[in-house]
């Protein structure tokens, strides 16, 4: 299989998540919580797994 874009927009999402992950998590732990960083690492995250999941949606490989 090749690497096209749709798969290279695909693995970006999907390394983008699991970066921004444990970031997400981070920012709601401890004792100086961070809302405002915990919502747009949150937010992000959501939008890349979203964009992950539609991409996978059109990986075909006949």
């Amino acid at each position: 299989m090749q690497l096209t874009p749709l798969i290279a927009v695909h693995m970006a999402a999907a390394i983008g998540a699991v970066i921004l992950g444990p970031f997400a998590l981070w920012a709601r732990m401890g004792s100086m919580q961070r809302p405002w960083m915990h919502r747009a690492t949150g937010y992000a995250y959501v939008t890349f797994m979203m964009l992950a999941a539609l991409t996978s949606v059109f990986i075909r490989d006949f």
